[in-house]
């Protein structure tokens, strides 16, 4: 397949010093450097897809269930010694989570070049507020 591909008098000539340079031709510089491109663009992507991925697995619901149902005994002074370490076991879980999810959020927004903060609003996720 063949392109035609506009460019601006300025660009050409920097890509003709360039050429020049590595002693190849102009147009086939330009396709390798296209390529180039194009290949670290979708790796990018892939990375970002994964990372996404990575961010969006959670605990599963029979672990929340379990959790909500350890705490709402725990407020009614209910919760056995059984249960109280089960209930650390599963926040302790919940933590190991959450510092993943967050390591994987840092990873993403420095491969985007944004802030986490900013990151985190494109993603809609917000801090959990504590009561």
């Amino acid at each position: 397949m063949s392109i035609t591909i506009q460019i601006t008098s300025e660009l050409g000539k920097q890509l003709a010093i360039l050429a020049k340079q590595k002693g190849i031709d102009a147009n086939i510089l330009a396709a390798k450097m296209l390529k180039e491109k194009l290949e670290e663009d979708e790796d990018k992507l892939n990375r970002e897809d994964k990372l996404l991925q990575k961010i969006n697995v959670g605990l599963p619901s029979e672990v929340w269930d379990r959790y909500e149902i350890l705490i709402d005994k725990r407020k009614n002074l209910t919760l056995t010694e059984v249960e109280q370490k089960e209930l650390i076991q599963i926040s302790d879980r919940i933590e190991l989570s959450n510092v993943n999810r967050i390591k994987h959020l840092i990873e993403l927004s420095q491969l985007k070049k944004v802030s986490l903060d900013d990151l985190m609003k494109e993603l809609q996720i917000t801090a959990p507020s504590y009561v």
